[in-house]
């Protein structure tokens, strides 16, 4: 009897230090996992980042594309109304005659 109870507390004791091994690969996979994660969250944060100044900047180019464009359209109006003052006046009065009858409708 003396053997099987030696026996015993030896299974025991092994037992014990294999739980205790488990429990330290268990905390060292979540601390793998946990570095694992914030690594992908900052990759994919980066990204992001990258997309959203690129889109920004390229919005940014459009308005300012749009901005020229719409300057160039004022000038050359502005240029063509100094040219021929009187076919302006009549255009414009054209323009509003022409509103003024799709609105009474």
């Amino acid at each position: 009897m003396a053997t099987s109870t030696t026996s015993t507390n030896s299974n025991g004791e092994a037992l014990k230090s294999d739980v205790s091994a488990l429990k330290s690969d268990v905390s060292a996979l979540t601390r793998d996992i946990g570095k694992l994660t914030r690594e992908l969250f900052g990759e994919g944060r980066e990204k992001a980042n990258g997309a959203l100044n690129s889109a920004r900047d390229r919005a940014s180019d459009l308005a300012d594309t749009a901005k020229d464009k719409a300057i160039d359209g004022k000038d050359a109006l502005v240029d063509r109304v100094r040219e021929k003052p009187l076919t302006s006046i009549a255009v414009a009065a054209g323009i509003g005659f022409a509103l003024s009858m799709l609105t009474r409708r």
